[in-house]
């Protein structure tokens, strides 16, 4: 009998219980907010985790933010340039200005999901051929903060 792989047990099926509620919270919170199911789905595949507070999903292996409703992403590290992934041409490429999301509302002019939506996360391009930084894996467990 050991105490402290029983205590341990314990406490990792705590923490999976509540990192499986702050998931499904996220997941909600983002269905209610008017992201497709579709692309909520695959902004998840793509490393990208909802955060509740701006409205926006957040990649921390790539470093970029997606607004599902718009299919916009843009860097964590600033700038004022929008990009939307063009699947046919696995590239990222710049948004006209009027589609710029706000936080909370995730509005904007809309490039619409039409243009690739979460999926482009993988292997593609930022900014005229400045790679993307992906951290290898689906898993974004300790994204999920909010």
């Amino acid at each position: 009998f050991d105490i402290y792989s029983e205590s341990r047990e314990r406490l990792l099926k705590s923490i999976e219980g509540w990192l499986a509620e702050q998931r499904e919270a996220a997941n909600t919170a983002a269905l209610e907010s008017g992201v497709p199911e579709d692309v909520h789905a695959a902004a998840l595949v793509g490393g990208f985790a909802y955060d509740r507070a701006s409205g926006f999903y957040y990649n921390g292996g790539s470093g970029l933010y997606f607004d599902g409703k718009t299919s916009l992403y843009w860097p964590a590290a600033g700038g004022d340039t929008y990009y939307y992934y063009d699947s046919a041409s696995g590239q990222f490429v710049p948004a006209a200005a009027g589609e710029v999301p706000t936080p909370a509302t995730g509005g904007g002019g809309g490039a619409g999901s039409s243009a690739g939506g979460a999926e482009g996360g993988e292997g593609a391009e930022l900014d005229e051929g400045a790679p993307m930084v992906e951290d290898g894996s689906d898993d974004n467990d300790d994204d999920d903060q909010g």
